[in-house]
């Protein structure tokens, strides 16, 4: 694996109430953004995301960027506002074989009505915090330019208040 993701993310996006998003691009490079529910982080730091419908294009898509070397996107949030997007390379796509009988085993014993199509295989290449704290604290850091003049105004109001 190129990236692990730790713990605490790995439990966030595998968690039923989290929000997750996968976008790929078509074959004119336009972005194609679905929910799906069906994506987990492994133990061994994979992700897979099942697929349940042969002729869907977000697995067509998937498929091609597997062929193409193209990077997947998988966004995240969270029911705390904890929000971040992994860019992950398609590994296999799994059709068939102990790993797909057990998926298989496990989607219809939940309720599925559709039956399950694919496993899809990625590896996390990247992990972006979206977190609106986190990205807060380095526009802060990297970017005190870009503070608005009214906060601005108020921090300098506040400071004058304290000194006296």
């Amino acid at each position: 694996m190129a990236l692990r993701i730790d713990t605490d993310i790995k439990d966030l996006i595998n968690r039923d109430g989290t929000i997750k998003l996968l976008s790929t691009l078509d074959e004119d490079g336009n972005i194609r953004t679905v929910a799906n529910q069906h994506i987990r982080i492994l133990d061994s730091g994979a992700i897979e995301y099942l697929e349940f419908l042969e002729t869907s294009i977000t697995y067509r898509n998937f498929t091609r960027s597997l062929w193409f070397e193209n990077l997947v996107t998988i966004s995240t949030a969270g029911e705390n506002g904890e929000n971040y997007i992994i860019r992950a390379k398609p590994v296999k796509i799994i059709i068939c074989g102990p790993l797909f009988e057990e998926r298989y085993k496990s989607v219809t014993a939940n309720g599925a009505s559709a039956g399950l199509v694919a496993v899809c295989v990625m590896e996390p290449v990247e992990l972006i915090d979206e977190t609106f704290s986190h990205r807060a604290q380095h526009e802060k850091r990297h970017k005190p330019i870009y503070t608005h003049l009214d906060r601005l105004a108020a921090e300098t109001v506040t400071a004058s208040i304290q000194q006296h």
